[in-house]
């Protein structure tokens, strides 16, 4: 049965009186393609390549549409083909105009951004104002997000990746490009009447899943899980029972790792995900195709069937000629409120990159940085705090070397996504060279030097090999290998502090000072010596103790000078088995009184 329609095309606001096929194809998270066959009679005082970027413009009447509002198709494109067809027989030659979906004029090649503490909306609105078509943007996941990258993707393919990611419904309603929850406009369709024929599919889904992350801000350093056994909302009838004859089906539980990027809010933001998603797999279970003639089919919308509601995800209009419509459908549930095109692990991959350090003092003290990239620093943007690959890290213990500010770093990504960098390493350039010193065909030297100067340097140099410890100031610590000496030197106080210090040398022991040499203890203070022993001083020399001092020698011990004194403030003795008194000139014995006996 077919009805009576009322059709237009108009080409830059121009009604095109004649046209011989009209096709029209809509999906859900594609750009739509319009095709319209005309006479080249039409458009033979034209030059055809001046109709490309001009606006084309459908509407579909079905009759009575202007009472009630219904059977009404409305499309509002951009043209960006056209094909002339010379020497077509009996039909003559004809023009063939290629329209789209406005939203094209965002797949304008790739791009690079960045969005830091944003919420869905935000993002997608910043995205987009720069093009010129209309956006309906109302998302249904709200939290903020800690970091997106649009890393070399068009802008209309990067809002096609956040509608997976984040279960958002995304398609151009003929007007606007609509993005989040879904139009609630319905048509009813009734078989016989404007509804030629229909089937209807029933295709269980697995749907016991166990999802999985893990974050390096979680304090437990181990994987967060979680399983969503809540059916979702709008499961009921055919969907119901398909949802249970999974369970019995599908039985095992499957694991399903979520690249979660670090998110700070990450148990929220995954079970937030993981609804999502089961909602996504349960609105493929019951999907309806048919062959319609009402124009007021459209993507997006709902259709009644028998009093069941679905949604169209796809429709192709077909006109042979002025009033010869049909339109092919296909739609899913549209009680559950899912996105079929749902992948939560939908992220841009990337390739290593280099950037540069522009600040390393990390607020939560991880030895974490944050760089910019070459296409950040175009746009004046930097990345978030991001971590820095070591040899070694564990709780109070590891290696710790963190890159400069000015640094150039190698910067890869956790499992390939662009938005969970991490520092490789640091990287030469011309702009920031190593020490020429360092340099040798041999590869001798090895080094590691702070921004003050401060330095070990090994030197694998073939009989001169050494390890040196030094400071920009001249302070150094030399291991000669081949010398087998330790050398310290100090450009100012050299100070060793133990509770025990040990000094052991199977050789000599040098000490010297070109000032003073004061030695003291606390305690007792010893000098052993198996050979000689020797004082000498160019100056005065003094023994002085506040208790008894005592020389003794097995053998002889002799004073001598050119004058000798022994006094005593109270007492002086001079004794032995024989006691010798004697003077090349003279002896004098003297005193108050003088006893010799």
């Amino acid at each position: 049965m077919t009805l009576n329609f009322k059709t237009t095309v108009l080409l830059d606001g121009k009604e095109i009186p004649i046209f011989k096929e009209l096709r029209l194809h809509q999906k859900i998270h594609a750009s739509h393609t319009l095709e319209v066959r005309i006479p080249l009679r039409v458009f033979k005082n034209e030059a055809y390549h001046d109709l490309l970027g001009k606006s084309l413009s459908i509407e579909i009447l079905t009759n009575n549409a202007q009472k009630k509002n219904l059977g009404r198709l409305e499309f509002n494109g951009v043209v960006v083909g056209v094909n002339v067809l010379n020497g077509s027989g009996v039909q003559g030659d004809e023009l063939t105009i290629t329209g789209s979906s406005k939203e094209i004029l965002a797949n304008d090649g790739p791009h690079y951004n960045c969005f830091h503490e944003s919420k869905l909306d935000q993002i997608v609105k910043k995205t987009l104002e720069k093009y010129n078509f209309d956006i309906q943007v109302n998302p249904t996941f709200k939290e903020v997000i800690d970091y997106t990258v649009q890393n070399h993707e068009s802008a209309f393919n990067f809002v096609k990746r956040l509608a997976e990611k984040y279960g958002q419904w995304l398609y151009y309603n003929g007007k606007a490009l609509v993005f989040g929850k879904p139009e609630t406009n319905t048509t009813s369709l009734k078989y016989n009447h404007d509804l030629a024929e229909y089937e209807i599919s029933f295709t269980p889904t697995p749907q016991k899943f166990k999802y999985f992350t893990q974050s390096y801000l979680e304090k437990s350093g181990k994987h967060w899980e979680y399983t969503e056994t809540q059916k979702p909302d709008g499961v009921g009838g055919d969907n119901a029972k398909l949802y249970t004859k999974s369970d019995s089906l599908y039985k095992n539980e499957t694991n399903v790792w979520v690249n979660a990027n670090n998110e700070r809010k990450i148990q929220k933001i995954i079970k937030a995900k993981a609804k999502l998603q089961q909602a996504g797999f349960a609105i493929q279970q019951v999907k309806v195709s048919g062959r319609s003639w009402n124009s007021g089919v459209a993507l997006g919308n709902k259709v009644v069937i028998k009093d069941q509601e679905y949604r169209v995800v796809e429709v192709i209009h077909s006109l042979g000629g002025v009033d010869d419509y049909e339109n092919n459908f296909e739609a899913v549930s549209a009680n559950i409120e899912g996105y079929p095109h749902t992948n939560i692990n939908a992220f841009t991959t990337s390739q290593s990159q280099i950037a540069v350090v522009q600040d390393n003092s990390d607020p939560d003290n991880l030895g974490r940085v944050k760089v910019t990239f070459a296409w950040q620093e175009l746009i004046g943007e930097m990345s978030p705090w991001i971590r820095v690959l070591s040899a070694h890290a564990g709780e109070n213990q590891g290696i710790q070397f963190i890159p400069e500010i000015g640094d150039q770093v190698l910067v890869d990504f956790e499992g390939g996504d662009a938005e969970s960098p991490y520092v490789v390493g640091s990287l030469y350039h011309k702009g920031h060279m190593p020490n020429d010193n360092w340099s040798s065909s041999e590869n001798n030297t090895k080094v590691i030097r702070t921004r003050s100067g401060h330095t070990i340097e090994l030197d694998d140099t073939k009989d001169s090999e050494k390890i040196k410890i030094y400071d920009n100031d001249g302070s150094i610590i030399t291991f000669d290998t081949k010398e087998r000496s330790l050398t310290l030197k100090a450009t100012e106080t050299f100070r060793v502090e133990a509770g025990n210090i040990e000094l052991i040398s199977e050789g000599k022991i040098d000490i010297q000072a070109k000032g003073n040499i004061t030695q003291s203890a606390g305690g007792d203070l010893t000098i052993l010596s198996k050979g000689e022993m020797n004082l000498q001083s160019d100056g005065d020399a003094g023994v002085l103790s506040k208790g008894n001092v005592a020389i003794e020698a097995i053998n002889e011990a002799t004073v001598k000078a050119i004058n000798t004194v022994i006094s005593g403030k109270a007492s002086a003795e001079v004794s032995s088995a024989q006691t010798k008194v004697s003077g090349s000139a003279v002896a004098e014995v003297s005193g108050a009184i003088v006893k010799i006996n």
